[in-house]
């Protein structure tokens, strides 16, 4: 499973733009991002992400979705209430 490497938000918070650069194998997207979300697409793709919550975020299935870029495809992820980032630390482990 994949943890989000680059994101950004809309400025009054109700979406969240997922920059997926490396297409999960196994399908799984962790988001460390704790959201009500309403619901999930890709950016010039087809296929409708699954969101499953967890305690630390939420994690997106993206199985049998094929990535609409192959060097970075778009995840929009609509939430209501606002988001929190969960763990703030980079890929390689630093904050």
């Amino acid at each position: 499973m994949n943890t989000l490497g680059a994101g950004t938000r809309s400025k009054n918070s109700d979406r969240l733009f997922c920059i997926v650069r490396h297409w999960p194998a196994d399908g799984r997207l962790r988001v460390p991002v704790m959201a009500q979300v309403r619901r999930a697409h890709l950016l010039g793709g087809s296929g409708t992400p699954t969101v499953k919550t967890e305690a630390t975020g939420f994690t997106l299935d993206l199985a049998g979705i094929e990535p609409p870029d192959k060097n970075a495809s778009v995840v929009v992820i609509e939430v209501e209430g606002g988001m929190n980032i969960v763990n703030a630390t980079s890929p390689d482990g630093t904050h």
